[in-house]
């Protein structure tokens, strides 16, 4: 399915430096064109180009999405630079182009720059990043005239041969190399754009679709409600069917689908916040004769208290817009067709003031899209006292978990990425992956180049060897996704050995069933009986909550 285009506006933006779709481009000359020996020349030479790179750069669209997001850059503009510098590392030669000068995917010139990272590595997109953005900034001091997108695209020309070189809009290009480059680059980058280099606003969706609830629109999240046309949707839970569709019809400004009634408007206007005749009378003053130092004082002080009463009611209109948006969500969401527990989730996301549901509140949905229960309605008792002593605690139970997974978060960090990603893929709460990473290896900590348990353990989720075959390195994402999926088969192995159990009681079943097997868990209260420590699964669970409120 590709990206609709409908959506783009609020969710997948251009970046703050302007829109590549508004700029105009004649595309890249004859000379370029030959790169690839076509007869053609133009904007169809340059989605052409881009096209012959398109492969190769989907081995760095994470990386280039990624440091579009961290730097507010169109990843599409990124990858139209690297499409035009490196021809997505095609053109290079260990890592080097231009004769040995030019480094890196974006071709960072040594003699300019320091060099950073690898040759395709985030630090150094980033890098050549920063310097794109430096000669926008470059051109908007040189150009003040210029609009967001001339600034934009005279940034991309200088980024070839300097802001010196670009004097006029017009003929920015004369100079650079092919003398097209800027007309190229943008040519590129909205092809890239069409092949799903975006801005995400909401970050990467939380579940395995390709693109979040707001860009694959209202149509989509309806249509999932009615047949199975979307596999991934086919996957979902109703409630977390229902909980997007109320996102997407909020995104279009529709009603929620119980309302009769129009939402709450905008707020009256306020009155003016203060009289200026008395300022009037002294400026008069001025005006019919000599200057009088008593009337510049109370002009003086007349002007600061009316600056004083316009920002105290600039900040009082901001706070009531704050409330209506807020307010706006909780009426909507009561409106909608939900269940008592996902609306909760939904109210207790995140307010985006500019939008009713802004990305915080996709990214709550996570746990929607988690089909095997919500990790933080389960009960738990925490760390045992033997746990605890690991890291020479004197506490024990929730505070104890809390603090051992507290002192695992730094290094759990590198892993991150990796545990998300598995979680969207098995539809698996990230939260409880980092949370048996925390348990099994203190996020690799307690290993000796990769294994643990006397040998038998191997890598962050310590994967038993005497009962699985290994995959992948120990801390790589196969690794990860094996462990992930060896808990999974727990969880659905103990809702057949017991079928009356809720599906937090399964859940955290599975868990325990992962230290010591599906056959000791006997009963839900002494579940933990006979697994290390005597409390695994009550361990996990507690730092699972813990991780939760980092961001997992």
């Amino acid at each position: 399915m590709g990206p609709p285009t409908t959506m783009l506006g609020m969710f997948c933006l251009a970046g703050i430096y302007g829109n590549v779709m508004k700029i105009d481009t004649t595309g890249a000359s004859e000379a370029t064109a030959k790169q690839d020996k076509f007869i053609i020349k133009g904007v169809e030479a340059s989605e052409k180009l881009a096209e012959h790179d398109l492969a190769r750069m989907e081995n760095y669209k994470s990386i280039i999405n990624k440091v579009g997001r961290a730097k507010e850059m169109d990843p599409a503009v990124i990858a139209a630079i690297i499409s035009r510098e490196s021809r997505a590392g095609a053109a290079l030669k260990d890592g080097w182009g231009d004769h040995g000068n030019g480094f890196g995917l974006m071709q960072v010139d040594k003699r300019y720059h320091k060099q950073v990272g690898a040759w395709g590595s985030e630090e150094h997109v980033t890098q050549g990043t920063e310097i794109l953005i430096d000669f926008i900034k470059a051109i908007k001091a040189k150009f003040p005239q210029w609009t967001k997108e001339q600034c934009f695209k005279g940034g991309i020309s200088a980024y070839n041969a300097g802001v010196n070189n670009v004097r006029s809009y017009e003929r920015m290009d004369e100079g650079t190399t092919g003398g097209d480059y800027s007309n190229d680059v943008v040519a590129r980058a909205q092809f890239f754009k069409s092949q799903g280099y975006f801005f995400y606003l909401c970050y990467d969706p939380p579940d395995p679709h390709e693109f979040c609830v707001a860009c694959l629109g209202l149509a989509h999240a309806e249509a999932a409600l009615n047949d199975e046309t979307c596999a991934h949707c086919a996957e979902l839970p109703v409630r977390a069917l229902r909980a997007r569709r109320e996102v997407a019809r909020a995104t279009v400004g529709m009603r929620p689908t119980a309302a009769s009634k129009p939402l709450v408007g905008p707020p009256p206007p306020e009155d003016e916040v203060f009289d200026a005749v008395f300022q009037a009378k002294l400026l008069q003053s001025l005006d019919d004769g000599a200057v009088d130092p008593d009337v510049i004082r109370d002009l003086r002080a007349a002007t600061d208290l009316a600056l004083m009463a316009t920002k105290r009611s600039a900040q009082a209109i901001s706070r009531s817009m704050g409330f209506m948006v807020v307010l706006n969500r909780h009426l909507w969401l009561t409106l909608a067709d939900l269940k008592d527990s996902d609306r909760k989730t939904l109210l207790n996301a995140p307010v985006t003031p500019s939008v009713l549901f802004g990305p915080q509140t996709i990214l709550a949905m996570f746990f929607l899209a988690c089909i095997y229960g919500d990790v933080m309605k389960i009960d738990t008792t925490g760390a045992s006292e033997a746990t605890a002593k690991q890291d020479k605690l004197t506490i024990k139970g929730v505070e104890a978990s809390k603090k051992l997974a507290e002192h695992d978060l730094a290094r759990m960090e590198k892993y991150k990425s990796i545990i998300t990603k598995v979680g969207r893929a098995k539809k698996m709460d990230p939260a409880v992956i980092a949370a048996i990473i925390s348990r099994e290896s203190r996020a690799g900590a307690a290993l000796k180049d990769g294994w643990g348990d006397h040998g038998n353990g191997f890598g962050l989720m310590q994967v038993d060897k005497r009962y699985h075959k290994l995959v992948g390195a120990w801390d790589s994402e196969e690794h990860v996704t094996q462990g992930t999926e060896i808990l999974i088969g727990f969880i659905n192995a103990i809702k057949a050995k017991f079928p009356q159990w809720t599906q937090e009681q399964c859940f955290k079943g599975g868990i325990s069933a992962y230290n010591a097997g599906v056959n000791n868990v006997r009963t839900y209260e002494r579940m933990d009986v006979g697994t290390t420590g005597g409390d695994y699964s009550n361990d996990v669970v507690a730092r699972a909550q813990w991780f939760k409120s980092k961001g997992y």
